[in-house]
């Protein structure tokens, strides 16, 4: 993958998400097949990104960097 294609990657999803991914969000950008199967693998410590909590909010958020860094480095070359 080039440069560009991961400053693509990257403003596409920053415009589609913003700096933070919820975890619906990031269950499916994972492609898992279903919340259940998203929260076994938080559960086990098994998730590719650093999924975190916020203090007043619902749910688990990731760093949508994170996530782009993520797609990079799976991506055959």
């Amino acid at each position: 993958m080039n440069q560009d294609d991961r400053d693509d990657l990257r403003c596409s999803l920053n415009e589609q998400y913003g700096p933070l991914i919820n975890g619906k969000q990031l269950a499916s950008l994972l492609k898992f097949s279903s919340m259940a199967a998203f929260r076994q693998a938080l559960r086990r410590g098994m998730l590719p990104v650093r999924v975190f909590e916020i203090p007043g909010r619902k749910g688990k958020f990731a760093l949508t960097g994170d996530v782009v860094q993520w797609l990079i480095d799976i991506k055959p070359k």
